[in-house]
């Protein structure tokens, strides 16, 4: 299993491909996350973790509290289009450690998600043969506010940046989302999606 970790701002952290030895703390993290009022991530059956049978999730642990301070899962998408991935699904970091991956900036990095948890996805996503990687955000006042706070970004930023592209609008599992087209590999480097 490839773990990696890093250190910002004198907190230590380690990302890891989650498995059952981490339902305990997965769990501690979805009760900080209904706390948060974050309700996609407020249990693991909301998570949808193994919804898709390969699906896989992420967290991000913060080691000198030995929680997950951050999360997310990439699954097939096949309820959009043949081939499709979909990466950076419930991703939600606690209130206490939001924009704590790294120096501000406007491309993300400083987002656990985007910042540190995007190339382990992708990555993911080739080996099982995805033929596009895609990621989706709430576009209307029913969805939730953080997921349309990324969309705004999305659209000022990320295609600005040739991060990614917006492809499509649909109501996906009751909700009016943007598809967007992703198109790096890893936000750091902005290495060109190849699939």
């Amino acid at each position: 299993m490839i773990k990696k970790q890093f250190t910002f701002n004198n907190l230590n952290y380690l990302i890891k491909e989650l498995d059952e030895t981490d339902d305990a703390k997965l769990k501690e993290y979805c009760e900080t996350c209904h706390a948060d009022g974050v309700p996609n991530n407020s249990s693991i059956s909301n998570m949808k973790v193994n919804r898709w049978g390969t699906d896989k999730w992420w967290g991000v642990y913060n080691l000198e509290k030995d929680i997950i301070v951050s999360a997310s899962g990439a699954h097939p998408f096949e309820e959009y289009a043949p081939g499709h991935w979909r990466v950076m699904f419930r991703l939600a970091t606690i209130k206490e450690f939001r924009g704590k991956a790294g120096p501000f900036s406007k491309d993300q990095r400083n987002c656990f998600g985007w910042g540190h948890i995007l190339p382990f996805q992708i990555e993911y996503c080739k080996q099982m043969g995805a033929k596009n990687i895609v990621f989706t955000t709430n576009c209307d006042e029913n969805g939730d506010a953080n997921s349309m706070k990324q969309d705004k970004i999305c659209s000022l930023v990320f295609e600005r940046l040739n991060m990614a592209q917006k492809i499509d609008q649909k109501i996906i599992f009751n909700t009016n989302q943007n598809i967007w087209k992703v198109l790096i590999e890893d936000v750091m480097t902005k290495k060109p999606l190849v699939l």
